[in-house]
């Protein structure tokens, strides 16, 4: 109304009568409304409550005070603002009109927590309210207005816009209405979406674990590279195929020719290329085949089951003729047809690998099936293996010299440690039998060690008998790598009170052609200690020539193989002429070995020759006999 928005106004006369007497017209009175007390039931007060009131009931404030001299009070917005601060506690009652409360009090959570009583105040009564520059004629209007309405009227408009109203309940009057309602259904939904979440979590951690075996189990079971299986996983599934089905079956070993030069020719990604060629073909192939299993050895080795009607139908297929290179290679294919399903299967591995090893022809793709005579050489070196350990123990190794010779006086001037093995149920077995298996599997130390022991043993002997000549010893490969081989041999020696000079040291021309950094060392530090170091084998195909002008050696020991050469004997006569001379003008001693004719030591004392070891001077003998010879030497 100040800002002539309005021309009049409802207002209660007290109101009126404390802010408006001033500037307002008031008209009649059109309705009394009985003032109610609102509280919560079962309320008690004491001395000191607090009383809500809306901001416009300032009229009639003096009566409240008169009626609740001890009361406090607390404003609010309205009426609705009062019935909240009642409901809450924070005020023990409210004063307010009866249709005002009857309406409010609708609110949810109201109705059962507050109550509404009389109390003794006089009634509000409403009127209207002009500004008092209005025309007059308008008030006198309203108030005739008022005059003509009957109380069945008044009762009509009250019951229509008060009492009747009801209270538009809001989403939160709604949602508080209904809450029981709402919050089991709430608490149903939560704990449906907790069971369901708690189900796709542990789907979802069942689905991570399986995938996390499987990513567990492709890592523990395929080779990284080609993506079949590795050798374990190979093994262990073969087992079950070959236990499962009464089928012939066949083990099949595959390598590539000349892989080692498709990787330094093309690059180690062009090999992996070609071994993940060679593996997805394999994998097909397993995946096509009933029975079959494929798997990746080591590098270039790959292993094949299946049944013997099927490589029949496919040994004849190309792996290699769609891979778009031609490295001018090949593969190699072993096959071992399984007869006794009981054996291991890393047994009938080993014999595919054997069957594949025999083949000659390496450029040529070609196949290889396992027969009874390797099945016999891999017996022996087996049993080689297994019982080198006890004969050294038994003393089933037997140690025996041949002599070396001075060819022009025949006098015996030294020899060469040898050894035969005396099995309990074998025999007499060649060394050039079991060396070669004991040198492959990394046990020919232990057999070093106890001849070079027994050595010593007989040069003590020999030298307490005062015929004492130096003795040679073989000094393998794997020797050169042990530590300290020159303290061990000069230990030894002393271990006798002998000298390094007494002890003398073979070593083949082989040895030399390998390595040559380490070995040269190593063998230079035994002549500095004394030892005398012979190069035995010269000769047999290792350069041997050019290997003279570097090579640490005081002795050669040439091979009389080419003399027993067939074709051609006067250039083979020439060469050992030759490598005679060079020998004196090298200033190095010369022994020549296997001599085993009368023409051999003439033709060698023609070209002055002066050593000689073979059969036609002594085959090797026991120990016994060669003391024997030496006393009769002496």
């Amino acid at each position: 109304m100040q800002n002539k928005d309005a021309l009049f106004m409802g207002v209660t006369k007290d109101e009126y009568s404390f802010h408006m007497k001033s500037q307002y017209h008031i008209s009649k009175s059109f309705l009394d409304v009985n003032q109610v007390m609102i509280a919560r039931k079962n309320e008690v007060f004491d001395n000191q409550y607090t009383i809500a009131l809306t901001k416009n009931h300032t009229g009639y404030e003096s009566q409240v005070y008169s009626k609740y001299p001890d009361a406090k009070v607390l404003y609010c917005e309205n009426m609705n603002a009062c019935l909240k601060a009642v409901y809450s506690g924070q005020a023990n009652m409210t004063i307010g009109d009866a249709y005002s409360v009857k309406y409010y009090i609708q609110k949810l959570g109201f109705e059962d927590t507050l109550d509404i009583y009389n109390i003794l105040l006089e009634p509000i009564q409403l009127c209207f309210v002009g500004q008092l520059d209005n025309n007059p004629v308008l008030m006198n209007i309203i108030d005739k207005t008022i005059d003509s309405l009957s109380n069945k009227e008044i009762e009509r408009i009250v019951q229509t816009y008060t009492v009747g109203l009801k209270y538009e309940y809001s989403l939160l009057d709604t949602i508080y209405q209904n809450r029981t309602s709402i919050t089991f259904v709430a608490l149903v939904i939560i704990i449906i979406l907790v069971i369901i979440g708690q189900s796709i979590k542990k789907r979802t951690e069942l689905f991570m674990q399986k995938r996390e075996t499987e990513i567990l189990r492709e890592k523990a079971e395929l080779d990284r590279l080609t993506g079949i299986y590795n050798q374990s996983t190979f093994y262990e599934k073969a087992r079950e195929i070959l236990n499962q089905n009464e089928e012939d079956f066949c083990l099949i070993y595959m390598n590539i020719n000349r892989f080692q030069v498709i990787n330094d020719l093309y690059g180690i990604e062009e090999g992996d290329r070609l071994l993940a060629y060679i593996g997805k073909y394999l994998k097909d192939y397993m995946n096509n085949h009933s029975h079959t299993l494929v798997c990746r050895l080591t590098t270039d080795h790959f292993l094949i089951l299946t049944t013997q009607s099927e490589y029949k139908k496919n040994k004849k297929i190309d792996i290699l003729k769609d891979y778009p290179l031609d490295f001018n290679s090949a593969l190699r294919f072993g096959i071992y047809f399984i007869e006794d399903k009981s054996l291991s299967v890393h047994i009938m591995a080993d014999r595919a690998a054997m069957a594949a090893k025999s083949i000659k022809n390496r450029y040529i793709n070609q196949a290889e099936v396992y027969n009874e005579e390797q099945r016999q050489i891999i017996l022996q070196e087996q049993m080689i293996m297994d019982e080198i350990q006890t004969a050294i123990l038994q003393e089933d190794i037997l140690i025996y010299v041949q002599p070396k010779y001075d060819i022009e006086n025949n006098m015996i001037i030294g020899g060469e440690a040898l050894v035969r093995w005396l099995h309990p149920k074998h025999g007499l077995i060649s060394p050039s039998v079991f060396i070669p298996v004991l040198e492959k599997n990394g046990l020919i130390t232990q057999l070093d060690d106890f001849v070079w022991e027994k050595t010593c043993q007989l040069l003590r002997e020999l030298k307490n008998m005062h015929c004492l000549l130096p003795i040679s010893i073989n000094i393998s490969r794997l020797n050169f790598y042990r530590n300290h081989l020159p303290l061990l041999l000069l230990d030894l020696v002393h271990k006798y009170e002998l000298q390094p000079q007494d002890l003398h040291l073979e070593i083949t021309e082989s040895v030399y052609s390998k390595d040559t950094e380490v070995i040269y060392s190593v063998i230079e530090e035994l002549q500095q200690l004394g030892f005398v170091i012979l190069m035995d084998d010269f000769g047999s195909g290792y350069s041997s020539l050019s290997m003279l002008k570097d090579a640490p050696v005081d002795i050669i020991k040439l091979d009389m193989g080419f003399l027993s050469l067939k074709d051609d004997m006067k250039r083979s006569y020439a060469i050992i002429e030759a490598i005679v001379d060079l020998s004196y003008t090298l200033d190095l001693s010369l022994i020549v070995e296997g001599v085993e004719t009368k023409e051999q030591v003439a033709f060698l004392q023609k070209i002055h020759a002066q050593y000689a070891q073979g059969y036609y001077f002594s085959k090797p003998v026991p120990v016994k006999d060669y003391i024997n010879l030496c006393l009769e030497n002496h």
